[in-house]
């Protein structure tokens, strides 16, 4: 790239999007484009004292666009400076007000073009009638500036103004550059209009300024230059984003959940961006998808190995499996949302298995459970829950067994056996030939390994019993009428208990919901 190419690069630079125009100097300035080096030094005198005593700017001429807002002083200086240079001027002045008739279809494309700039506002609703009128606006702006651009009079202007201009900086070679950059400079304008929408707002927004220029009279070639050039920038900050959040969790894993959340903020509205400039479907759309998906994994998994087991991970190892659109992306991440989601399961009754209370730490997941609205969710609880051997309390010793004239404790059965030979035993309270469970071993012939929870058989036959036995023994050594008064006692206090137990399982489900939200 030559010197002249690179001063064409810096003068355009500033002239984007919604700043096509705000950004132009003689707008600024107030300045006309035919202004002299005399003009141009009262002009700068005028403005700064008036900066300098706080006093508005005289208002513009007739037929001149005002900015939104009078520039600041540091504006001014900046405009007048950049006055001195002859490409950033001679670029300015092609893209301003020329004044006169000759000049006439060139200063309405302008017009039309600043009007509706300055009209867009991405990201604030707008009624169905004041979007029309808008739409109208762009389609006479991008007919005026095509018509301008491609009229070999246009140039005859710039030609002149090159000759009288008289530097070797500007010459006919950046006149010819320009020329040729200017039809895509004016289409990337939308474009850019897209993708601030699709930032702020939604991809469907966005879709209706690639409308305007899909109906308009630049060609489909440019506007699709225009669009690969935006959207490549959108993909660029994905990266940078991406590279970022990975050089945050490698310095620190303590940081993991910072990093994803910040990766999440960053990226999402180039992903829209990239989206509604391409299409969903559009290879590029699922690379930059894919990759902040895979960086939210690392950060995810970074964290969980350094803060055991931590709140979060599993949230977002989800949003990274709804970002990933590649099989061997999602295969990834489904992994290690198995695998967390079913530590982070397991963690949450950790201290009851720990305690031996495993009874209680099942009751916890099928509440649980029976709560949650989260597929995946279910699943790891599933998973825990239908693994007979999963909830384990640590022992000591071997449980008691043995009973004298009838009584003591025995253990029944040999459930869900295992291929090593092991299974679970019921170790019960036997009165003669009633058997109230107390609780599950897992053993083999020779070892007690574990304590696991009961069946829900087991636990629904040690309430009947509870119930019964007081029963019984009322009928027996009482009265009819006493065992039923010791029956109805017997069964309200456990119909309480259950329903205590219910509530204190409701308090503590309600606890794990909003801790896996944060």
């Amino acid at each position: 790239m030559n010197p002249t190419d690179s001063a064409l690069d810096e003068a355009l630079r500033p002239l984007a999007g919604v700043n096509l125009y705000r950004a132009n100097i003689f707008r600024i300035s107030g300045l006309p484009t035919s202004a002299t080096a005399a003009q141009v030094n009262s002009r700068r005198r005028e403005a700064t004292m008036l900066a300098k005593l706080g006093t508005a700017a005289p208002p513009p001429r007739a037929g001149e666009l005002p900015l939104p807002s009078p520039p600041d002083e540091e504006a001014l200086r900046a405009a007048f400076e950049a006055l001195r240079d002859p490409v950033t001027r001679f670029v300015h002045e092609v893209l301003w007000l020329w004044g006169g008739e000759k000049a006439a279809a060139h200063d309405e494309a302008i017009r039309a073009h600043c009007t509706a700039l300055e009209e867009e506002r991405p990201g604030e609703p707008r009624s169905p009638a004041e979007l029309e009128r808008l739409d109208q606006l762009w389609r006479q702006a991008l007919k005026a500036w095509a018509s301008v651009l491609y009229a070999a009079r246009t140039w005859d202007r710039p030609r002149q103004r090159v000759r009288e201009i008289d530097d070797p900086r500007l010459t006919i070679g950046t006149l010819r550059r320009l020329e040729a950059r200017l039809p895509l400079h004016v289409v990337t304008t939308l474009v850019e209009l897209a993708a601030r929408t699709a930032e702020l707002d939604s991809e469907d927004a966005a879709d209706r300024y690639l409308e305007l220029l899909d109906d308009s009279p630049f060609g489909e070639d440019l506007v699709e230059k225009a669009v690969l050039a935006v959207s490549r920038t959108a993909e660029e900050r994905v990266f940078a984003a991406c590279t970022a959040a990975e050089n945050m969790v490698v310095s620190s894993s303590e940081s993991g959940l910072t990093a994803a959340r910040t990766l999440i903020d960053r990226a999402t509205p180039q992903l829209r961006v990239v989206s509604a400039l391409l299409g969903p479907d559009n290879p590029a759309t699922s690379a930059v998808h894919d990759a902040v998906a895979a960086g939210i994994n690392q950060c995810a998994v970074a964290y969980w190995n350094a803060k055991d087991q931590p709140p979060g991970v599993v949230a977002l190892l989800r949003e990274a499996q709804d970002l990933a659109r590649e099989s061997t992306t999602s295969a990834q991440i489904s992994r290690n949302l198995n695998t967390c989601g079913s530590e982070f399961v397991l963690v949450q009754v950790l201290d009851l298995c720990k305690a031996k209370d495993v009874d209680g730490a099942a009751d916890r997941l099928r509440a649980w459970r029976e709560r949650t609205t989260d597929p995946e969710l279910d699943a790891h609880l599933g998973t825990l829950l239908d693994d007979p051997f999963a909830l384990r309390g640590p022992i000591q010793s071997a449980p008691f067994t043995g009973n004298v004239f009838g009584i003591g404790v025995t253990a029944v059965g040999q459930r869900a056996r295992a291929a090593d030979g092991s299974y679970i035993a019921t170790y019960c309270f036997t009165i003669i030939f009633l058997l109230i469970p107390m609780a599950a071993y897992h053993r083999d012939a020779r070892y007690v390994y574990a304590k696991v929870p009961l069946s829900r058989f087991a636990r629904w036959w040690r309430v009947a019993m509870l119930v019964l036995l007081p029963t019984l023994f009322a009928l027996v050594f009482l009265s009819g009428t006493a065992a039923l008064w010791v029956g109805a006692l017997a069964g309200i206090t456990a119909g309480v208990a259950l329903l205590a137990r219910q509530k204190v399982l409701s308090d503590w489900v309600a606890e794990r919901s909003a801790m896996e939200e944060v």
